[in-house]
């Protein structure tokens, strides 16, 4: 964080260009509005960004850069206010525990703006916390349009087989003990339950990760061709 801070920085001795250090923090990429973290709902910077790692935005008058890191179990964030000098690291050891970004707000009010007047850790909870119900009242909504009493297309064998995909890799769709799992690298495995048509809801191995949606298709000639887990897609890799 100091090396960002002092423009590339060790010891007094510049490690890296002035021009590839200016590129390390300027915006690649203008980010949608409702694509950008739900904070600038609180924030209302007039611009979002994303940099070389950097999700980026205006507030109170300054460039910042922010970043979030999430692993089982914890969490963490990192902050800078470049034109300050200042910069702010936070580690939580609970997953999802999005004081961090009330922490680093607050901290960016005490040093930058000298300002201690708004609560942060209440307005992020009441904004998570609607987040978390509005998400369980649509899939609630999505439960109540479930159609009752129907049947994937093909036997269940038929959809097992290894796919791919573009940005994860391989995935193996198996048939065990009469269900369909998705077995991932490193030992993560998606167990799915058919729910209506060729659609199953799938839950993992670890029973903190959330639930998945899994949609299989077939191609002209019946057969499974891909499936597409929340958005991601998998096709089918032939076999040999």
């Amino acid at each position: 964080m100091i090396f960002m801070l002092d423009s590339a920085r060790c010891n007094g001795r510049a490690l890296l260009k002035p021009e590839t250090y200016s590129e390390l923090m300027k915006p690649q990429a203008l980010v949608p509005v409702n694509e950008f973290y739900p904070t600038m709902q609180l924030t209302k910077p007039h611009w979002t960004t994303y940099g070389l790692g950097w999700f980026q935005q205006d507030y109170r008058g300054k460039m910042i850069q922010f970043h979030t890191g999430s692993l089982d179990g914890a969490v963490a964030i990192i902050g800078l206010i470049p034109d300050e000098h200042f910069g702010i690291y936070i580690f939580e050891n609970l997953d999802h525990a999005e004081l961090r970004h009330a922490l680093m707000f607050k901290a960016f009010d005490l040093w930058a703006f000298h300002d201690d007047s708004k609560d942060w850790s209440k307005n992020f909870f009441d904004l998570y916390t609607k987040i978390k119900a509005d998400a369980k009242n649509k899939e609630k909504e999505k439960d109540a349009k479930r159609i009752l009493n129907t049947r994937p297309s093909l036997a269940l064998a038929e959809y097992a087989g290894k796919y791919s995909s573009d940005i994860f890799g391989e995935a193996e769709v198996v048939l065990k003990d009469s269900n369909l799992y998705i077995k991932y690298p490193n030992n993560n495995e998606l167990k799915l339950e058919h729910w209506n048509f060729d659609y199953f809801k799938g839950t993992y191995n670890h029973f903190w990760w959330d639930k998945a949606g899994v949609q299989f298709f077939l191609n002209d000639e019946g057969k499974v061709s891909q499936f597409d887990m929340d958005g991601i897609i998998y096709k089918r890799v032939p076999e040999k």
